[in-house]
């Protein structure tokens, strides 16, 4: 089977931003080097919606949290997080990568080091990264630091869906409390009054604590949890149990999410 040079290049960048132990600034530049390829392709859109889940570590390495955009053509493109009051506004030239660098305490919704237990699901209003443009623009999200690294194509809101399969790394840990390396996934709702539904998936061991201020319920395998989500709120998950894993969720919404 042959890969299209299209899907050939998003493995490239997949592979390159996966890389804990080398992300450095040889990685970054082949970013810059790689990203305009993708023009002209679907992964083009004026909106797109992000966001990045907590670290293990919050300082280290020269990386951080960045958004990458590229465009064909002179726009202005604005990044912000209305949560947080944040906002960047910057003009992409052509076939130039433009790059926004965030604070983590305004890109992440919390921090934990490794010790620390993923906080109970629940949703962060108005807490993630929009990145609008005057003309289409490629977008792309890293957060680098000494001991992990990862980064993602963004989907453009013309293109999202309403239904999605979680697929997700698993914590290699048992629930004895001494480490959680968090298997996480996160809802970003595109408009207002979306209702979302959740399936909590993966191994028969997984569970999540509800959000204390609505109950204490606790969501295990097979459960379901229904919210009412607004343009950019972040519903963020993360598992516990043995080596737990959310792979086999499922996300069903009313509108694109």
């Amino acid at each position: 089977m042959k890969f299209s040079s299209i899907k050939m290049l998003i493995l490239a960048l997949v592979l390159i931003l996966s890389s804990s132990a080398l992300f450095a600034d040889f990685e970054e530049q082949n970013i810059k080097k790689e990203l305009p390829m993708l023009l002209g392709s679907a992964n083009e859109g004026r909106e797109f919606l992000l966001t990045f889940h907590p670290p293990w570590q919050t300082s280290g390495g020269d990386t951080g949290i960045k958004i990458y955009v590229v465009s064909t053509t002179n726009t202005s493109v604005t990044l912000e997080i209305p949560a947080e009051e944040y906002s960047q506004t910057k003009t992409a030239t052509p076939n130039n990568v433009l790059v926004f660098s965030i604070p983590i305490d305004k890109a992440i919704m919390y921090a934990k080091s490794s010790g620390d237990k993923p906080q109970p699901h629940q949703i962060y209003e108005k807490k993630a990264c929009i990145v609008t443009a005057d003309n289409p623009i490629v977008c792309y999200g890293i957060a680098g630091f000494a001991a992990t690294s990862d980064g993602y194509l963004a989907i453009p809101v013309k293109a999202l869906g309403k239904r999605y399969i979680v697929s997700s790394w698993n914590d290699p840990t048992l629930d004895d409390g001494s480490q959680y390396l968090t298997s996480y996934t996160s809802i970003i709702a595109a408009y207002d009054d979306t209702e979302v539904e959740f399936t909590l998936g993966g191994e028969a061991s997984n569970y999540t604590p509800g959000p204390a201020v609505q109950r204490f319920e606790i969501l295990e395998t097979g459960d379901k949890d229904k919210h009412i989500m607004n343009k950019g709120d972040v519903w963020l998950i993360g598992a516990i149990g043995d080596y737990s894993d959310l792979s086999g969720s499922y996300v069903e919404a009313d509108k694109p999410v």
